[in-house]
């Protein structure tokens, strides 16, 4: 008949419930697949994480491992008898605090530049330090160079400034910077230089812990940017910026000695120690006082006798 429909044609609008459970099946695995990429991309990251965080913590580690820290030979006798200590901005200072000429030496520990500078330059400047001519103030300046660490270094030298060998461990970075490249600064070679020195480790620690170094180095960076300086190392006699080389310090610093009349004090007759001098006075005076005693009576006695040889040669 016309109007009778097949047995197996479904009424419009419906899905045949094979098909309907073929389709769940399709997404439900689309799903999971979905879930499965969210863990191994979740996993991913922490695996990521870890090596990262592994990999800091080695680099701690193996920058606090102990590390060769050469001091440069002959350090120690190079600054006997000079004196050192800090301005009232925190920089070290090295020879008296009074001398007639003051120059100021803007460098960083991470510039190859003023590496340079040290090593042909700074005997010479130490001769001036010597002859009482200058105070040399170092400021540290961590903006310029290419060597890592720039403020650690200078962190840590200024807690040996602390102990007043600033200088001495000044020498040892400049060294570094040249030996060890990139790795010249490292927390072990850096600590490893204290005790090369013999300084007090605790006291070291306690500095570098605290807020002195940092407070030192931005006021160091700030006034290194508005000094005029265009670079490091930056040098000026009594505020005149001069050519970062022995020579032309040297002459500038004659000029400044004529234009004031001022005359330098060596450091061996300036800065001998109080007590000591007094000491040396007390025991000078002693010494001719019981000198002169036997003098004046063998010169009395001469006297007396030299009449009668005269008489008996006569």
């Amino acid at each position: 008949m016309a109007g009778n429909k097949p047995k197996s044609q479904q009424p419009k609008g419906k899905t045949p419930p094979v098909a309907a459970s073929s389709r769940s099946r399709t997404r439900e695995r689309r799903e999971e697949r979905q879930r499965q990429k969210r863990r191994q991309q979740q996993l991913a990251a922490l695996g990521v994480v870890a090596v990262v965080a592994f990999v800091a913590v080695l680099g701690i580690v193996l920058r606090s491992l102990p590390q060769d820290a050469p001091i440069p030979e002959g350090t120690t006798e190079r600054y006997a008898g000079i004196p050192q200590d800090t301005t009232e901005e925190g920089f070290p200072r090295l020879g008296r605090p009074d001398a007639p000429v003051e120059v100021v030496e803007y460098s960083s520990f991470s510039c190859d530049q003023c590496a340079a500078f040290h090593e042909e330059n700074f005997d010479g400047i130490l001769e001036l330090v010597r002859d009482g001519s200058i105070a040399l103030v170092y400021v540290p300046v961590t903006t310029t160079g290419g060597a890592g660490n720039p403020n650690t270094a200078a962190s840590a030298a200024l807690c040996a400034a602390e102990q007043g060998q600033f200088f001495q461990y000044h020498d040892a970075l400049f060294r570094w910077q040249r030996d060890y490249l990139q790795r010249a600064f490292i927390e072990g070679r850096l600590s490893g230089g204290i005790r090369a020195l013999e300084l007090d480790e605790g006291a070291y620690d306690s500095c570098r812990g605290s807020g002195r170094p940092g407070s030192v180095i931005d006021t160091a960076n700030a006034e290194f940017s508005g000094s005029g300086a265009t670079g490091t190392p930056a040098i000026f006699v009594d505020g005149t910026p001069v050519a970062s080389n022995i020579g032309a310090i040297r002459n500038q610093v004659q000029q400044r000695l004529a234009a004031t009349g001022a005359v330098p004090i060596p450091l061996s007759e300036g800065d001998a120690v109080p007590e000591a001098t007094t000491e040396a006075t007390a025991e000078g005076t002693e010494a001719v006082e019981a000198d002169e005693t036997p003098d004046v009576t063998e010169a009395a006695a001469t006297d007396e006798e030299t009449p009668e040889a005269t008489e008996t040669g006569d």
